[in-house]
């Protein structure tokens, strides 16, 4: 699967901004189990999505603990949705030494996988070492992240990643403060359903080139079904002893 990085606007890249704030403050948030904290590049790519789910209201069973890094090859996070009565499972695989595939599913319907391939983490972060954040102070662990964060990378990930799989999991799901991962979504989808609206022949439109359509061939009667309102539509059917064109 190949991930195409999101160029939005100047407005919307200023929401994503925001949002971005939005997560790295979640995510500091949740690191509180303990007062230090040392994070590789990929706990940060994984927790920065994981902290995305918890604010579109997905649930752990139990709050965080330090074990859910420990395996730097494999992670996984299991979740409740008020919306749903289902279980999902959320598992990041590193696939090669930069790049992680991302997979999520039911405990009712584990044959039912959402996956995306995420871009390389030097895509997403500018510091590849390990970051030490002191989440009592939340403001200096945020600034610390931001420095490490590509911006827009992160931007054009969010937005994917909640199209990819937050919505396949709980579709229309809505978070105040998203509007640019939501609208991006509802924007899209209006637009594709405008272009099908395009494409449907308008019998009453005037077409802006003339096309010429192949009827099929069938001896003239005025009981084939091909030919009704021909009648209506012909002519020459109300002048009597003009012959119809052959």
């Amino acid at each position: 699967m190949n991930f195409t990085v999101l160029n939005p606007p100047h407005q919307d890249r200023l929401k994503g901004i925001m949002e971005i704030q939005i997560i790295l403050d979640s995510f500091v948030r949740l690191l509180s189990y303990q007062d230090s904290v040392d994070l590789h590049a990929g706990d940060v790519v994984v927790g920065l999505l994981h902290a995305l789910m918890v604010h579109f209201g997905f649930r752990l069973p139990a709050d965080i603990t330090q074990e859910w890094n420990s395996n730097k090859d494999f992670y996984t996070f299991q979740y409740r949705h008020e919306q749903s009565a289902m279980t999902f499972i959320l598992r990041f695989v590193r696939a090669s030494q930069n790049v992680f595939i991302v997979s999520a599913s039911t405990e009712e319907e584990p044959d039912k996988i959402h996956s995306l391939q995420l871009p390389s983490i030097q895509d997403i972060l500018s510091c590849s070492t390990t970051i030490t954040l002191l989440t009592k102070d939340i403001e200096m662990a945020k600034t610390i992240l931001s420095s490490c964060i590509k911006s827009s990378a992160l931007s054009g990930l969010l937005t994917q990643f909640h199209k990819e799989i937050i919505q396949k999991l709980v579709p229309d799901i809505q978070k105040p403060g998203f509007q640019h991962l939501t609208s991006s979504t509802s924007t899209q989808t209006t637009t594709s359903q405008d272009r099908q609206q395009r494409n449907i022949h308008d019998p009453l439109r005037m077409p802006h080139h003339r096309s010429y359509v192949q009827r099929p061939e069938f001896p003239y009667s005025s009981n084939h079904p091909y030919n009704i309102g021909d009648v209506d539509l012909d002519p020459f059917s109300a002048a009597p002893g003009i012959m119809r064109p052959g």
